[in-house]
């Protein structure tokens, strides 16, 4: 209805938002007559939750209001960037909860309370928007809207379905009384703001249809579906709370807005933690899986969250494990206790401060004074470079948006520079880059790193980790700024791998992270002197996983990003004394915690705080608009852990149910759930054999992963192979033959066992992933590294082994076409995923689908070609200032 500027109030020195009607907007039109509305209905109104207006004037005949300028983002575009998480949700609703209690008390109903009306600005707090449907009402004893249907038109908003002339509001969040067109109240506000929480909580609408008389008949006569049946982990109380406010009989719904904010509020008290860390609402993947991934490919792992080797892989040495069919798995290392470790003697009086909300962080760094926090921030699959002034939450955009990858963030001592690792999509290893902390021109580095970088404290030296394909091996070397006078402190040969890095505060020593294999997985701390010498182990808890570094100012220990566990969300943030070792958890929560910087002083803790956000959806012949999103019974299910269908088109996947991940089976609707397999540890990456005779999959079972076998039912489980690191299994389609991948060897290569069991025999000798055997049963397609360029590759061999016959410059594990004419994947070079089809016969690929997703875990068609299962989700993060922690 108008056009909205920024403008400066010069009289007050102040930001305000100018809203203007549109030039060709008639006077004394209905557009016209809700613009002035909604200036004197806001105007009546004092409250943080709603927009405040300044002034309403003329400009050359065109009126005007002027506002209250907000940054941020409508709940709207929050909505369809992430899912939104349990506290934000509660936060957010009570903040609009208590306006609408502000706007009833003054008799105005809004009319019209949807999620593209609903501002949530950089500082968390929600306003209320476009009170243009608002009318006062003539007694305040009981609020009454007057108006019936037919005296207006509906706003045209674009999120859902409207209907001009019959009705005020947007159709899908409408009350059932505002759909009749009778006299509304403060109820029917309720109601829509039911509505709102409903698709909060979600992710889907109550009432749906495809007109908006199929809408309307919805939320008259229809109850919603269960919100605990779409996300298994509502809690209790919100259903009830959100089935209260949704209740089609006004009199039985909650009578006003306060006693709306109450339960929210009592609710919200009742979850929180002592820490007030946010909790997942939605059922999250497990970042750290990514993390914890056995094939060490950076390549790989960058393309999981959008491929960022760092910032939420959460390991160091950015190992990712893919198998075929599945864009991006992440390995679970053997299951076994844990030792025990001391929760934080901080933990009553902890503070976790969150310093964005965006949820759009990806890696992030506290300057040495504290004053700043530098961080990278990706929107639509672009990513730029920003810094945050802590004490007044000002932002400035030092690096603007580009299609370039970003990676790892770090001050200078002195705190006037940001190094940080840059690199085109097309690249195999990263930059190291410099810019001044307010912006400038970039200069670079040192090229051709791999994973990880740190300066020395004083910014002269550089330590760095290089992967050397040729040799099957990392290592850590330093050098000077410009790569010269080079030292390698530490080697390690794969499938064993170094992570990240961190100086200790005089620059005498480097701490590394360092995962490894022998026995089992099990990830350490090693300190080696910066001018040589042997690494020395830290004791440390028994974690799988590990991730950034950094020492306290008096070197007297590290704060470690680590798990202890497969657990979902068990990658926490650890204080490990040293010289001595030890180690307690600083947070403990369920959140993922990426990233960790200090402050000089060592009193606060900068990280990035988040979780993968995955759903499952069916598409009938791969239609995007036809997706349907499926509830997948009890436990979690978030696509990374594998999916396929049956020959009768069922669905079999992996989902987690307290400490065990089983396999699941469920009709192609997401109906009749039922677990197949009751196994400790984790059952992963399940394969049906083309006659629907049984299930091959990864299992942690007997400790390192194995493959399996069992039959479609759940019965008769029995182990095929003894690798301790045997995964990825793909079936021949006779059913005879399961291919595999395995570091028996030393490194990662391709391996075959008889369905039956018995001895395995290799079929390649070069390091390969994620086997995908052709429907006609002649090629094994996989991925490799190519020699010359380091970077991963498609390749293509005959079933029964020798050289490839076909290389694609294709990243993601291959999936075979129906027809065995070409590969199927998911191509994670472009800012957002897709399936793609690569012929067989060479050419260019194409595109398959059109979900967009800014992350695609995972896809499998159906037997018959006719659905396409996809597990895609969003990544949500931020960055959290961490202080009284010790």
């Amino acid at each position: 209805m108008g056009v909205v500027y920024r403008a400066e109030d010069t009289k007050l020195a102040r930001q305000v938002a100018l809203k203007f009607l549109h030039a060709d907007v008639v006077e004394g039109s209905a557009a016209a007559e809700r613009f002035y509305r909604e200036a004197r209905a806001a105007a009546l109104l004092n409250h943080p939750g709603i927009c405040v207006i300044y002034d309403i004037g003329e400009h050359q005949g065109r009126p005007f209001i002027a506002m209250e300028l907000l940054e941020g983002a409508t709940l709207r575009q929050l909505l369809e960037a992430r899912d939104v998480r349990l506290p934000q949700l509660l936060e957010w609703s009570i903040h609009v909860a208590d306006a609408l209690d502000a706007a009833h008390a003054k008799g105005i109903v809004h009319r019209d309370i949807k999620p593209g009306n609903i501002f949530i600005t950089e500082r968390g707090q929600a306003k209320l928007l476009d009170f243009g449907l608002a009318k006062p009402a003539a007694s305040r004893r009981r609020i009454v809207e007057a108006v019936t249907a037919g005296d207006e038109p509906t706003y045209a908003g674009q999120e859902h379905l409207t209907s001009p002339g019959t009705a005020v509001g947007t159709v899908a969040y409408m009350s059932p009384e505002q759909a009749l067109g009778e006299p509304l109240d403060a109820r029917s506000d309720i109601f829509s703001l039911g509505v709102v929480l409903y698709e909060m909580a979600t992710g889907a609408l109550p009432f749906r249809g495809d007109t908006s008389a199929a809408i309307f008949d919805s939320i008259l006569h229809k109850a919603p579906t269960a919100p605990v049946r779409l996300n298994p982990d509502t809690p209790a109380k919100l259903e009830e709370i959100v089935g209260k406010a949704l209740e089609k009989d006004r009199d039985l719904r909650y009578q006003s807005a306060a006693d709306l904010r109450s339960d929210l509020k009592r609710l919200k008290r009742d979850t929180d933690s002592t820490a007030t860390v946010p909790v997942a609402l939605r059922a999250a993947s497990d970042a750290t899986a990514v993390s914890a991934a056995a094939s060490s490919d950076s390549q790989v792992v960058a393309a999981v969250l959008r491929r960022h080797k760092r910032g939420l892989t959460l390991v160091a040495a950015g190992a990712l494990l893919l198998v075929a069919g599945i864009a991006y798995v992440a390995y679970r290392s053997a299951s076994r206790s844990a030792a025990p470790v001391a929760a934080t003697p901080a933990a009553g009086r902890m503070r976790i401060s969150r310093l964005t909300s965006s949820g759009f962080v990806r890696g992030a760094a506290i300057s040495p004074d504290g004053k700043y926090a530098a961080y990278i921030n990706e929107q639509e699959g672009r990513q730029s470079l920003w810094v945050r002034q802590v004490a007044t939450t000002s932002n400035v955009e030092i690096m603007p948006a580009t299609d370039d990858l970003f990676d790892y963030v770090e001050f200078s001592r002195d705190g006037n520079y940001i190094y940080y690792l840059g690199r085109s999509r097309t690249e195999a290893t990263d930059t190291l880059y410099r810019i001044a902390t307010l912006g400038g021109a970039s200069q670079k580095l040192i090229s051709g790193i791999n994973f990880a970088a740190s300066v020395s404290p004083d910014g002269k030296r550089v330590a760095w980790i290089r992967y050397r394909p040729q040799h099957g091996e990392e290592q850590a070397v330093v050098t000077s700024l410009d790569g010269s006078d080079e030292r390698v402190l530490a080697t390690v040969r794969r499938p064993d791998f170094l992570g990240s890095l961190a100086w200790s505060p005089d620059g005498a020593n480097l701490a590394l992270a360092e995962v490894t294999y022998g026995g089992g997985r099990a990830a350490h701390v090693l300190v080696v002197a910066a001018t040589g010498g042997s690494p020395k182990p830290l004791p440390a808890p028994t974690w799988l996983q590990i991730g950034a570094l950094a020492w306290l100012p008096d070197a007297s220990g590290l704060v470690v990003q680590a798990g202890e566990t497969s657990e979902f969300f068990s990658n926490q943030l650890y204080l490990l004394p040293y010289p001595g070792g030890g180690g307690r958890r600083i947070t403990n929560d369920l959140n993922i915690y990426f990233g960790a910087s200090l402050t000089e002083d060592g009193e606060s803790i900068a990280a990035g705080q988040g979780d993968l956000n995955s759903a499952l959806l069916v598409a009938p012949q791969g239609d995007t608009k036809k997706a349907a999103r499926l509830a997948t019974g009890v436990g979690r299910y978030e696509g990374v852990f594998g999916l396929d269908w049956t020959p009768d088109g069922r669905l079999v996947y992996t989902a987690t149910d307290g400490a065990r991940q089983n396999l699941w089976i469920a009709d192609a609707d997401g109906a009749n759930p039922r677990r197949i397999t009751d196994l400790p540890g984790q059952q992963q990456i399940p394969r049906v054999s083309s006659d629907g005779r049984y299930i091959v999959f990864s299992s942690s079972r007997s400790g390192g992963f194995n493959v399996w076998r069992v039959d479609l039912d759940g019965s008769r489980p029995r182990q095929l192979t003894d690798g301790n690191s045997d995964y990825a299994p793909a079936i021949s389609p006779d059913g005879k033959w399961i291919v595999f991948q395995s570091a028996r060897s030393g490194k990662y290569t391709l391996w075959k066992v008889s369905t039956d069991g018995g001895a395995a025999a290799p079929l390649t000798d070069v390091y390969s992933l994620n086997p995908a055997v052709s429907p006609d049963g002649k090629w094994v397609a996989y991925l490799t590294r190519s020699d010359a360029t380091a970077r991963m590759q498609m390749s293509v061999m005959p079933f029964a082994g020798g050289p490839p016959v076909k290389t694609f410059d294709i990243s993601s594990p291959p999936l075979w076409a129906r027809d065995s004419r070409g590969l199927l994947y998911i191509e994670s070079r472009t800012p957002t995923q897709d399936v793609w089809l690569q012929p067989l016969e060479g050419g260019k690929p194409r595109r398959l689908t059109n979900f967009n997703a800014e992350v695609m875990t995972n896809f499998a068609w159906s037997r018959d070609g006719k659905q396409l299962a996809v597990a895609a989700g969003t990544i949500s993060a931020d960055v959290v200032l961490i202080s009284d922690y010790r």
